[in-house]
């Protein structure tokens, strides 16, 4: 019986055993590749509570555009809140700086209006407003969303007895028209006042003088006296429904106020400031910050405190 005769592969066969796998393999590297490239560096915020917040789901909004996603969800080890690892993308890495805000974006309902509706369905958001600073990859986050100082225009302090309905992004109104936002309410540092930080939109910060008065403008204000029988006053729908602040300006006018400028907020208007019609062109002349005169005393000394 003859020996079995021993196989010979031939070069051919061999080169096709190779290439398969070679061709896996380079494949597989660049796939590997492309998507490391795609990824920016990772970031860490802190918040509160993380309710509705999904890893590989929930992403970073960035002026309507996606920079990035949450990779993980962590509750720190003294359980004060939890711990979001955010995936950047290569693009956004720039936009992780100090001085970077983060908020989480859930739909909610205030007097101020509504927002993140679009949460409804897709769940909560992370939105940001990037820093000037260094480079930073950990940062705590908000719980509510920052003021806008967007719009150009001259913030103005205002002093109140109490709070009331007033809420961050309430309207100030002028003659019932829109000319400025409530960028913050908050407690005085001693306590004795309400604090609230108002934007008046250009050009109407013209319309502020230093003997300007302010108002709460929300709801209806009823005045009942025995003999004068009741007087009842309201404002515009839109405060009544939302909320806000008016002023007036005298006829007699004073020296433009400058920013920073403290006013009492009056809990009611007085039937007279209704009937001031100064005539304050729009159009004209320099912003109160661009003119080359000193401020009068009265445009600076703040005023007293309200009342207690």
């Amino acid at each position: 019986m003859s020996a079995p005769e021993t196989p010979v592969i031939k070069p051919r066969r061999q080169l096709l055993v190779w290439v398969v796998p070679l061709l896996a393999l380079a494949i597989s590297g660049y796939l590997v590749q492309r998507e490391l490239s795609s990824h920016g560096p990772r970031i860490t915020l802190r918040f509160a509570d993380g309710e509705g917040i999904t890893p590989n789901q929930t992403p970073l909004i960035y002026k309507g555009l996606p920079m990035g996603v949450v990779s993980d969800v962590a509750l720190l080890p003294d359980f004060s809140g939890i711990e979001l690892t955010v995936e950047l993308t290569r693009g956004a890495a720039p936009l992780a700086r100090e001085g970077s805000r983060f908020w989480i974006v859930r739909p909610a309902i205030t007097t101020s209006g509504v927002s993140g509706l679009d949460t409804l369905l897709s769940g909560p958001t992370i939105a940001m407003l990037p820093g000037t600073g260094k480079e930073a990859s950990h940062f705590i986050g908000l719980e509510t969303a920052p003021p806008d100082i967007s719009s150009e225009g001259t913030d103005f302090t205002l002093q109140a007895s109490k709070r009331g309905s007033l809420q961050r992004g309430q309207p100030i109104l002028y003659r019932e028209i829109t000319v400025g936002r409530i960028l913050d309410v908050f407690l005085a540092p001693d306590a004795s006042h309400v604090v609230v930080h108002a934007r008046i939109h250009a050009p109407y910060d013209r319309l502020v003088r230093a003997n300007s008065v302010f108002w709460n403008a929300s709801g209806v204000d009823v005045d009942i006296g025995l003999f004068r029988g009741a007087k009842i006053r309201t404002n515009s729908l839109s405060s009544i429904l939302s909320g806000g602040i008016a002023f007036a300006t005298p006829d007699e006018l004073a020296t433009r106020a400058v920013a920073g400028t403290i006013f009492t907020l009056n809990d009611r208007a007085e039937d007279r400031w209704f009937q001031w019609t100064p005539s304050i062109p729009l159009d004209a002349g320099p912003r109160p910050h661009d003119l080359n005169v000193g401020p009068s005393e009265n445009a600076t000394r703040p005023a007293a405190p309200a009342s207690r």
